[in-house]
């Protein structure tokens, strides 16, 4: 039988670590370092319960007795209840391993969107009502990434026809309007979500 999971907001320092993951990232990533401040949101991550939270490496090691299904449906979960608070509200994920020019690259599991050779996917409101299609967006970014990174953001919805190329002025709107990252974290087993003040 599984362990049983919560949630936990992280009181350790770890925002120097937060801000070196942006920095290997994409360019929407490296965008946020400029618009957002690490120090003035809280962090949060899911567990089991017999976990230490405050002795463990959150970050680049596995975590005993952690695996990836509790934290993934955790996140699912939190994807879903952002998508819901407005048609305007869109989830993107960086792929930092593949280029727009890969053959790979189809679109077929997932919504992908590029900037230049950047690839990204994407979950807007369409989607809530299929978690399997979000689980898959989530597995093709994560297996993808040394870093696994995303936001949850906003966009007018006449703009979110992101099958086009992106441009400056939308990834920097992504920056400017995201209000919760996500990072991957113990090791590909879990993750971490910084949110923004209200």
């Amino acid at each position: 039988m599984d362990a049983a999971y919560q949630e936990y907001q992280i009181l350790e320092e770890i925002d120097s670590l937060l801000a070196a993951w942006l920095d290997k990232g994409l360019t929407l990533a490296q965008m946020l370092r400029g618009e957002i401040k690490l120090d003035e949101g809280t962090k949060t991550t899911f567990l089991p319960e017999d976990v230490d939270a405050h002795g463990i490496d959150f970050y680049e090691n596995g975590c005993k007795g952690l695996s990836l299904g509790p934290p993934r449906d955790w996140l699912i979960q939190k994807i879903k209840e952002f998508l819901s608070l407005g048609e305007d509200r869109i989830v993107v994920l960086e792929d930092e391993l593949s280029k727009s020019s890969d053959k790979g690259i189809s679109g077929e599991k997932a919504k992908i969107s590029t900037y230049k050779e950047e690839v990204y996917y994407y979950i807007n409101t369409t989607d809530i009502r299929d978690p399997g299609y979000i689980s898959n967006t989530l597995k093709e970014a994560d297996w993808a990434n040394y870093v696994f990174i995303g936001i949850m953001s906003s966009l007018p919805k006449s703009c979110q026809n992101m099958e086009q190329r992106l441009n400056t002025d939308t990834i920097t709107l992504l920056a400017k309007r995201t209000k919760h990252i996500i990072f991957g974290a113990f090791d590909g087993q879990g993750y971490i979500i910084w949110s923004g003040k209200e």
